[in-house]
């Protein structure tokens, strides 16, 4: 086989790695966004009934966004959809402020010279902005001061779009502020009252946001169609990987597909980092192979990690790094992400996944954790001091969790790394059903 690069050059080769991989953005078209037909399926279905809304929810990193704004891209009836990112420091009157403002960015947000008089914004109940000079000047939306003036704003956002308008409030849960969310589920009990316009509300949060909201106000629930996301099922992690190894020729074996797939937990995103950098280091190395080897491998799950999301790579530091026994604190996350159940009896990890892995690792008998010294590594990652990476679960004692799902896949690949077989069964009976051609949902 040529080198690839006598087949590419680096601009087209920095094509080809946009068109199969995004760690970094969201996407937005439907035939880059692998199984999740159904979730859009069902956005579209509640747009169609007057008056309903959309909240998607799901564990950080599972793709909500994209999601999101996949339905909001396809289903906006003219131009592009309104969407806002929420931080911790958003009020409801400041989301709607943005909702009205982004209209302006869409026609003429500018007022043309003037000769020195002010010239006067008129919005539908909420007075006038007056700005002025001789130069041309911006328009600036007045911010709502109540209920009332947000649905009023919203009114003419539907006076200066056409048809279906779809407005995504996304990273909802970035919103801690009790006063303002209670803001935001009064507005949202309110939502009737623009029910007769062509605007669309999809909010993006995870559970717990949709939870807190629903308990403040009830009747929400009936007026908004929730989406829970899953992460992806292995048949579209596999394509995801698949679908960039068939276009450039170059076999990835089914055992390291598989290890990936399930050393990813299911997150895209780990997936999408490791396929990124496997083919660019393909690509710099100039490689003549047909098949992708247990090297190129290593260099990928090397990379995912150093390039992994900054907060994932913090919390983990945090957990083990400052203290002594770091080496025993690892080991307590590895064995916890060894376990495909979310939620694990602190006992059932030492003796089904402690022992074996650090059997692996070579680690004497008389340097094993005996049950108590893992439970105390255990109990002291669920404290501050150890950033929480564990949270007791089911209020039973001695049953754990990670406090988010997406670390789980972090550590594992952390373990992979340091030549930890995690998931071993799980990845062997994965490889087998491919090798026979069994469907794998």
């Amino acid at each position: 086989m040529a080198k690839l690069t006598d087949q590419y050059s680096e601009e087209k080769f920095g094509e080809f790695i946009k068109n199969h991989f995004t760690p970094s953005d969201v996407i937005r078209t439907p035939t880059k966004l692998f199984g999740r037909n159904g979730a859009l399926s069902d956005i579209e279905r509640a747009f169609q009934s007057p008056g309903r809304h959309v909240f998607v929810y799901g564990d950080r990193g599972v793709g909500k966004s994209s999601v999101a704004e996949t339905a909001a891209f396809k289903l906006n009836e003219y131009g592009d959809p309104i969407v806002i990112q929420c931080t911790r420091k958003t009020t409801l009157f400041e989301a709607i402020q943005d909702i009205a403002s982004s209209v302006y960015d869409r026609s003429d947000r500018f007022d043309p010279p003037t000769n020195g008089r002010n010239v006067q914004l008129t919005i539908p109940g909420t007075g006038r902005a007056e700005v002025g000079g001789k130069k041309a000047s911006r328009v600036e939306v007045p911010k709502p001061k109540s209920l009332n003036e947000c649905f009023d704003l919203l009114r003419y956002v539907d006076q200066k779009t056409q048809g279906q308008t779809v407005i995504v409030l996304d990273e909802f849960d970035n919103i801690q502020d009790t006063d303002v969310l209670h803001d935001f589920a009064e507005f949202m009990k309110g939502l009737p009252t623009i029910s007769d316009t062509g605007l669309k509300f999809t909010f993006c949060g995870i559970f717990l946001t949709l939870d807190e909201l629903i308990a403040r106000h009830r009747s929400i629930g009936r007026q908004f169609e929730t989406i829970a996301l899953e992460p992806v099922s292995y048949g579209n992690l596999f394509h995801i990987v698949e679908a960039a190894s068939e276009e450039i020729g170059i076999e990835i074996g089914e055992a390291f597909l598989t290890r990936i797939a399930v050393l990813s937990d299911r997150f895209p995103h780990f997936v999408h980092l490791f396929g990124m950098y496997v083919f660019w280091h393909l690509f710099d190395i100039e490689y003549e192979g047909e098949e992708i080897t247990r090297s190129h491998y290593k260099h990928g799950v090397k990379s995912t990690l150093s390039r992994a999301e900054p907060e994932l790579r913090l919390t983990y530091d945090k957990a083990i790094r400052k203290y002594s026994h770091a080496d025993q604190y690892e080991l307590a996350l590895w064995a916890f992400a060894d376990r495909g159940e979310t939620m694990s009896q602190m006992k059932k990890v030492y003796t089904d996944s402690y022992l074996r892995i650090a059997g692996q690792l070579g680690i004497e008998d008389e340097e094993f954790m005996e049950p108590k010294d893992f439970g105390r590594r255990v109990y002291n990652l669920k404290l501050d001091r150890h950033g929480n990476i564990l949270i007791p679960a089911l209020d039973k004692s001695g049953w754990y969790q990670f406090r988010e799902n997406r670390m789980r896949g972090f550590c594992r690949l952390k373990a992979d790394q340091a030549g930890a077989m995690l998931c071993e069964e799980w990845i062997a009976d994965l490889t087998k059903m491919r090798k026979r051609g069994q469907h794998i949902a």
